[in-house]
């Protein structure tokens, strides 16, 4: 059996749905931050101890602000 959504434009909690939708994109691209950030350190404890010092979290962030212009310069030429 489907359910379908109601002919109303809002949530049961009196919200409207395009604004649950916003919210809960903005909750699921925090937590796919986080997961990358809590990866790149188990990453880095890993190589850690083969001689090489972990990064410091400061160091890890602007590897990830790297990453980051890297891939909006990339978005950047795809859409050109």
């Amino acid at each position: 059996m489907s359910r379908s959504l109601p002919s109303s434009k809002r949530h049961s909690d009196g919200r409207p749905w395009s604004q649950q939708i916003t919210e809960l994109e903005e909750e699921r691209e925090a937590m796919q931050s986080e997961m990358a950030e809590q990866q790149a350190v188990a990453e880095d404890q890993l190589e850690a101890p083969r001689g090489r010092r972990s990064r410091t979290p400061e160091e890890l962030a602007d590897l990830r602000e790297q990453q980051e212009s890297l891939q909006l310069s990339r978005l950047a030429m795809t859409v050109c």
